[in-house]
């Protein structure tokens, strides 16, 4: 008899959106060396304009590779930290849910 089980993702493989502002972005791809797996995922991101004026950089990854990124900018860049930690807390339904935007639009 062949079954099949529906398990539940496992959260490590849960894709998030965050979103740094650009200086802090800039800041922490400046320090990251290009042989790390998070250039690339920082490498990828989108550059956004708001009405206001503000650029923010926009990427998706897997919560795993989210706290990888935020473990390295806490030892490279901290000014970073707080926005990927935001993006892991709305991912896990902490603070506002996932895709919601630190300049107050959704």
């Amino acid at each position: 008899m062949n079954r099949q089980f529906n398990a539940a993702p496992d959260a490590a493989s849960k894709i998030i959106f965050v979103d740094i502002p650009i200086d802090h972005y800039n800041g922490l791809l400046r320090k990251c060396e290009p042989w790390r797996g998070e250039f690339d995922i920082l490498k990828n991101a989108v550059i956004t304009h708001d009405l206001d004026g503000r650029d923010t950089a926009e990427f998706l990854c897997n919560t795993m590779q989210a706290e990888l990124l935020r473990d390295l900018a806490v030892r490279i860049y901290p000014l970073a930290t707080v926005h990927i930690e935001d993006s892991i807390k709305a991912a896990r339904g902490a603070g506002g849910g996932p895709g919601r935007r630190r300049n107050g639009l959704t």
